[in-house]
């Protein structure tokens, strides 16, 4: 079955949107509407956001691993990038309980989207979950969860 980078993107936004966090659970994952240049880091500057997140293609590419001119096997990076405010409310020990919540939602990420979270890619966003790492920024006002999830999926050459 053949897929498409944006099925697979849309699917993984899909996925994290529907996640129920472990820590501060009334706070869900909302998705960033990548307005104007789609510049979440500045959004967040802007507008911080307690889990508000940014799934998108970081555009690496490269020759097909195979292909025989009909459908091909590629490669997608996606970079999920979560917002955490860089306030008390993630609990009285600030930055610490801040850290706890970030290490928690990855592990949820990691879960629906990475290794673990083949079953939840099929049909139209079928592709094999490679792995995702796991880092954080702290730009500003706001501290980023980066996740950046590998795919290897077949699509069609037309």
């Amino acid at each position: 079955m053949t897929a498409t980078a944006e099925a697979i993107r849309d699917r993984a936004i899909a996925l994290i949107k529907a996640l129920t966090p472990t820590k501060l659970t009334g706070n869900r994952f909302d998705p960033y509407r990548n307005e104007g240049a789609g510049d979440f880091i500045s959004f967040a500057q802007d507008t911080p956001q307690f889990r508000r997140f940014q799934a998108r293609d970081v555009g690496d590419d490269a020759p097909p691993a195979v292909s025989n001119t009909q459908v091909e096997e590629r490669e997608l990076t996606l970079e999920v990038r979560v917002s955490y405010p860089q306030t008390a409310r993630t609990g009285r020990d600030n930055a610490l309980d801040r850290d706890d919540a970030i290490v928690a939602d990855w592990k949820l990420i990691d879960h629906a989207i990475g290794i673990l979270g083949a079953g939840n890619f099929s049909g139209a966003n079928d592709c094999t979950p490679l792995g995702a790492t796991k880092s954080v920024e702290r730009v500003g006002k706001v501290d980023f969860l980066v996740v950046r999830a590998r795919f290897r999926f077949w699509c069609s050459t037309t």
